[in-house]
């Protein structure tokens, strides 16, 4: 299951928002709840669910609550959470079966509890509760057709679906899973579009369409034209880091700035202002990452927050620091995410990470291509030959984003040609990137031969998503032929 691990962690982000209410329920009411959610006030949510005691919508409040208590702020534990699921779900049960509308509840609910049992490593019951989840938003197409609510989770399936690894995906069609990406996009959409600005549900719908662009979307431009349409220092500060992600996705975190640079109480905008700073080389940076170290409860990010203190001090030159921040990382007892995965990954790399190649990264990440290539043609004779794919590869990354495409291809052709046996992922993404311009340019037999490129060089890094970007460029390439 550890290959599925990123598909299931992907969930939680659009999960972390509350269920949208029936419109049987009080509008005020709704709204109060769900934005008190959004902003992570438990004590105003828990008074504001005495208005709607023993009803569906209050119950999958309640369990909701405890849901972000369990994965949020670490307020109660596993056990205890399910407890609380266990005594109340019946309930909706029973309730469903004449209030179609409480099918979409039960379908959410279930992802929230796989989600639990997965990271408590229970993967057998969490793919239990995953299918269940499927059925009963296939159910509530069925018995309510005309619920707005399903465009949410018809986008959510048709995103997940669609994603799954192979041979998830072939055993998903055994059951008659199925999954198309643009869809997932289009539904997401439509689920913001008819959501009222500024209310409960338009947060939802922007969590929803946010994560999923940050975790699905390849075009960079969608990215930047969504920051841009909604990024706001009015959204709460959970949508902030949000926006803020996708804009580190797209190396434009500037596009954030006003939120990157104002006062903040969740403990995940320090950690972004935190990774922002270090781009920068701002001493800010300590006080971003030492607040949020010692306000997250989770274990969600801080092993990447120690790892980017790491390159901090080893860019100052202070090496003892920088060992201390990687030992943090040796004794941390999990790795939620993917950025805390790939900080445990290159903490156990026999490597101290070349400065001129980690500046380079630092400010390719912040969108200083000029500054990163400059750099690194700058200082190429200071660098050790073992360093050659990744410094070819970084040049090509950057003459990339400077629209110097013929420099970008010269360069990903230099990498490859010094990558050989090495297990690092320099060599293959050189290829797959290689094998992009080529498509771009309408060069199918180049496409296909960087891609074998990649084939031959996948044998390390990331072996596992390469290939799912392998497959999935080929298939590209032989349609458009």
């Amino acid at each position: 299951m550890n290959n599925f691990s990123f598909y299931i962690l992907c969930v939680i982000g659009f999960i972390v928002s509350p269920v949208s209410l029936s419109s049987q329920i009080n509008k005020n009411v709704n709204d109060e709840v769900k934005t008190l959610i959004f902003n992570l006030e438990s004590a105003k949510v828990d008074s504001a669910l005495q208005k709607i005691n023993h009803t569906p919508s209050g119950v999958y409040l309640n369990l909701y609550q405890a849901f972000v208590s369990c994965i949020i702020s670490n307020n109660i534990d596993f056990n205890e959470y399910c407890t609380n699921y266990n005594s109340q779900i019946d309930f909706l049960k029973r309730e469903s079966k004449t209030k179609p509308y409480v099918l979409h509840v039960l379908s959410e609910l279930y992802l929230q509890r796989g989600i639990l049992e997965y990271q408590n490593e229970n993967a057998f019951t969490a793919v239990n509760c995953f299918s269940k989840a499927y059925s009963y938003w296939k159910d509530s197409e069925h018995r309510n057709p005309d619920s707005n609510y399903n465009l949410k989770l018809s986008g959510i399936f048709n995103l997940l679906v669609s994603k799954l690894p192979k041979p998830y995906s072939t055993m998903g069609s055994w059951f008659g899973y199925s999954g198309n990406t643009e869809k997932g996009f289009e539904d997401l959409k439509a689920y913001l579009s008819n959501s009222n600005k500024g209310y409960g549900d338009y947060f939802e719908a922007l969590l929803y369409l946010g994560f999923s662009y940050l975790k699905f979307e390849k075009n960079e431009s969608v990215i930047e034209k969504f920051i841009i349409e909604h990024s706001s220092l009015t959204l709460p500060e959970f949508l902030q880091a949000i926006m803020v992600r996708c804009a580190n996705k797209i190396h434009h975190p500037d596009l954030c700035s006003e939120i990157l640079n104002k006062p903040s109480v969740l403990p995940m905008l320090d950690y972004l202002k935190g990774k922002y700073n270090v781009q920068k080389g701002s001493d800010m940076a300590l006080l971003n990452f030492h607040s949020f170290l010692s306000k997250e409860k989770s274990m969600q990010f801080k092993a990447d927050a120690f790892r980017y203190l790491s390159w901090y001090y080893l860019l100052e030159g202070d090496k003892a620091q920088y060992l201390n921040c990687q030992d943090s990382i040796k004794v941390l007892s999990c790795y939620p995410t993917s950025e805390d995965k790939q900080a445990k990954y290159e903490n156990e790399l026999p490597l101290l990470p070349d400065p001129v190649l980690l500046e380079a990264r630092l400010l390719f990440d912040c969108g200083k291509f000029k500054e990163a290539a400059i750099g690194l043609v700058n200082n190429k004779k200071n660098l050790a030959a073992k360093s050659d794919v990744e410094f070819h590869y970084r040049l090509g990354r950057c003459y990339y984003y400077l629209d110097h495409i013929g420099e970008a291809l010269s360069q990903y052709q230099i990498a490859i040609d010094f990558a050989g046996e090495d297990q690092r992922y320099f060599g293959p993404y050189a290829a797959l990137y290689a094998a992009r311009i080529c498509l771009d340019v309408n060069d199918p037999a180049g496409c296909e031969y960087y891609l074998n490129k990649a084939s031959e060089l996948n044998n390390g890094e990331y072996k596992n998503s390469i290939n799912q970007e392998i497959d999935c460029l080929y298939k590209v390439c032989s349609d458009s032929q």
